[in-house]
């Protein structure tokens, strides 16, 4: 199995504000958890993340954070 790569960015803020104003950069904002780990707050971009979900075998698909 081909295993796809978002890029991504750390953002610092949670929460409803401060997940705004990602939105409003046009990122979408987004959390990791698992792994019995602490959550690692994301943003991803809009365009990006749109792209990949057009695309054939999307929510089946592993994909690598980088």
């Amino acid at each position: 199995m081909k295993i796809a790569t978002l890029n991504a960015k750390a953002r610092k803020g949670a929460g409803k504000g401060a997940a705004r104003a990602v939105r409003r950069e046009g990122l979408i904002p987004a959390v990791i958890y698992g792994d019995k780990k602490p959550p690692v707050l994301i943003s991803i971009s809009e365009k990006d993340l749109l792209i990949e979900t057009k695309k054939k075998g999307f929510w089946t698909r592993q994909y690598e954070i980088d």
